[in-house]
């Protein structure tokens, strides 16, 4: 991740946050063309591929529990 917070995904600038600036970040699939995002255990927020958008965790926490 870079210094202000953004990510590159098939050339297209994302803002993430600035928390973990200049760490990693792990995007893990989830469902077609969805990954959530996780800074260490935490769960950011999942990324919607088609849509081009990361819709942030309303709250910071371990993974959530699948239905």
């Amino acid at each position: 991740m870079k210094g202000g917070g953004e990510i590159k995904w098939k050339g297209n600038t994302l803002y993430l946050s600035q928390v973990p600036a200049h760490e990693a970040v792990a995007f893990v699939p989830y469902a077609d063309r969805v990954w959530r995002i996780f800074y260490r255990f935490h769960f950011l927020g999942q990324f919607d591929e088609r849509e081009g958008k990361i819709i942030p965790a309303t709250h910071w926490h371990a993974e959530p529990s699948k239905p």
